[in-house]
């Protein structure tokens, strides 16, 4: 009986142990061992531990000394042994080469947080930084490549436009801080308030802005609240004009809570009458069926909600709480007067105002019938965030219907929402702007083969308007590129892959005689040969010299007639400008 008893109390004291360990464990790692010592280092010093605990529990004559020796040999070896560096080295350039593809890149800084491991990736273009990504957990949350920041600031820019006077705003997850940038760079607001759960998200965001005069966080407007989006909007008393947010892809473990229709309730609750939210919908991380059950919890919401584009599979969802409008002209075009916001908004696409309109896809209507049959993602059922569409097909069924730009024109003109918020002069002047939009839903990688886009959206754009950032991304080239310009020494200007890049600046802002003879600079260069002259060549018939065009054609035809990719060009040549290779070279 009495050793019965002891086991039991044996066994008590060890359950009560291993529960207090267990809890103290949980505290250490968490607000000890990761935040000071990171993940690395806490594999040594727990292993170092659990070698300590072992010598402290250890009676002499249980075991025999050989043995006992032995053991303190392995362990001092295996300590001794430790992959100490391997984070950064091995593990951490794996994780970043997932998401930074083959082109340069170098990872800037990562830190271990509470929530995360944090990787900032700077990717190069010729051995020059051209953007940021943050890496966290593995996978990619955000970037300040034009094509990111284009739809993470047309948050703020869209609201702006057609509020009529928007004063007090909240950000919900911080990123790389585009939206918040935005959102300082704008006069009106007079307060601001940021959310994200993660400090080290926000701490790292100083390798973006390294001068704390240029960073968002230290705009005298702006209060930064460490804390659950969600946990804030219900404790929080304070209204806003908007609200904005653009939290990781929904299907990661616990974001759920942040698509679903009570977290889209707290949010209208929070605005003041007129509030406007805006909000993103991942597109390329949802199915059809999980996609439409957001789209359906929000719009059950707010009773105007829409949908309008950013930049391909990022969708930008949009409600109000009453507003009504529209605006004057003169309000709705005011940001692209105030120069700091203006040149950024050219760099990511949005040159004029009438190219705002030409995001939208539909409104009320169009998202009841899309959405109808379809249940909406509630926090009773968040599962349904995990849904297959009916065919079994991902989101590119869904994105494929919303890339028709003359539906989405149509409704545009249509639309109840559009005529009571935006001013009627500009519905007209938005119209020819669909078009535009319908090229820039066909690009898939600006940074790829400019001459597998179709020349005919090339043209359209070059001679029907004058934008400039289409045309550039079409030609193979970036803002972010062209600003890598202004730092290029003499030797370096001079190196044609550089000298191409200077003339897809020129060919876009319709200097086509300064393009023709940077052009010829490039063509120096065998990778870049085939793109540098048939642009020269084109450049050549949009200077109306199309004779000394088409003997530059003829003398280059042979050399790339074998190229089958490039048939869409001799076609364009042909139709446009009526140069005929296929027919001279048959001659010959």
């Amino acid at each position: 009986v009495m050793r019965c008893q002891r086991l039991e109390d044996g066994f008590g004291i060890l359950t009560l142990a291993n529960t207090i360990g267990a809890a103290l464990g949980a505290f250490a790692g968490g607000f000890l061992l990761l935040p000071f010592a990171g993940v690395e280092a806490s594999f040594l010093i727990l292993s170092i531990l659990y070698g300590a605990v072992a010598l402290l529990v250890f009676k002499k004559g249980t075991m025999r000394l050989p043995s006992v020796y032995s053991a303190i040999g392995a362990f001092v070896l295996a300590v001794a042994l430790f992959p100490t560096g391997a984070m950064p080295k091995h593990h951490l350039t794996t994780a970043a080469e997932r998401w930074a593809g083959d082109g340069e890149w170098r990872v800037v800084d990562y830190r271990d947080g509470i929530t995360e491991t944090i990787i900032y990736v700077e990717e190069l273009m010729f051995g020059k930084p051209q953007f940021l990504r943050m890496v966290t957990n593995s996978l990619s949350m955000s970037s300040t490549r034009f094509n990111a920041r284009r739809y993470m600031k047309l948050y703020v820019y869209l609201p702006v436009a057609i509020h009529p006077n928007p004063k007090t705003a909240l950000l919900i997850s911080y990123g790389v801080g585009s939206t918040a940038k935005a959102m300082t760079e704008t006069a009106s607001f007079e307060e601001i308030d940021i959310v994200d759960i993660s400090k080290d998200v926000v701490e790292m965001n100083s390798i973006v802005f390294p001068d704390s005069s240029d960073s968002p966080l230290y705009d005298p407007r702006v209060r930064v609240h460490i804390e659950d989006g969600r946990y804030f909007l219900r404790t929080t008393e304070q209204t806003f004009d908007l609200i904005t947010g653009e939290p990781p892809p929904p299907r990661i473990a616990t974001v759920v809570n942040l698509y679903t229709q009570e977290y889209f309730q707290l949010m209208y609750d929070r605005l003041n009458e007129g509030g406007i939210v805006t909000y993103w919908l991942p597109l390329h991380s949802l199915s059809d069926r999980s996609a439409k059950a957001i789209i359906k919890a929000f719009s059950n919401v707010f009773s105007d909600a829409s949908l309008w584009h950013g930049w391909r599979e990022n969708v930008m969802l949009v409600g109000t709480r009453g507003a009504q409008g529209p605006v004057s002209g003169d309000w709705f075009e005011r940001q692209w007067h105030e120069p700091n916001i203006a040149t950024e908004m050219k760099a990511v696409g949005f040159e004029t105002p009438e190219q705002i309109g030409a995001l939208f896809i539909g409104d009320s209507e169009y998202l009841a019938e899309m959405t109808q049959g379809i249940d909406p993602l509630v926090d009773n059922f968040p599962k349904r965030i995990l849904a297959d569409s009916v065919l079994g097909q991902g989101a590119s069924l869904l994105y494929a219907s919303l890339k028709d730009t003359d539906a989405a024109r149509v409704r545009f003109t249509e639309s109840q929402l559009i005529r009571d918020l935006w001013p009627e002069p500009l519905i007209q002047k938005s119209l020819p702007y669909f078009e535009f939009q319908r090229i820039l839903e066909s690009l898939i990688d600006v940074s790829g083969h400019p001459l597998t886009s179709n020349p005919n959206d090339l043209h359209l754009i070059l001679t029907e308007s004058e934008i400039t950032a289409p045309a550039l991304w079409l030609l193979g080239s970036t803002s972010d590129v062209q600003a890598s310009l202004t730092d290029l020494g003499p030797e370096e200007a001079a190196v044609p892959l550089w000298r191409y890049q200077v003339g897809a600046g020129l060919f876009a802002e319709r200097r086509y005689l300064e393009a023709v003879e940077v052009l010829q600079d490039a063509e120096e260069h065998p990778v870049l040969f085939a793109t540098a002259r048939l642009f020269r060549i084109y450049a050549l018939c949009l200077l109306s010299q199309v004779d000394e065009a088409k003997d530059l054609a003829e003398d280059t035809y042979p050399a790339l007639a074998q190229q089958s990719d490039l048939d869409p060009w001799w076609d364009f040549l042909l139709e446009e400008f009526g140069i005929d290779l296929r027919t001279e070279a048959s001659r010959n």
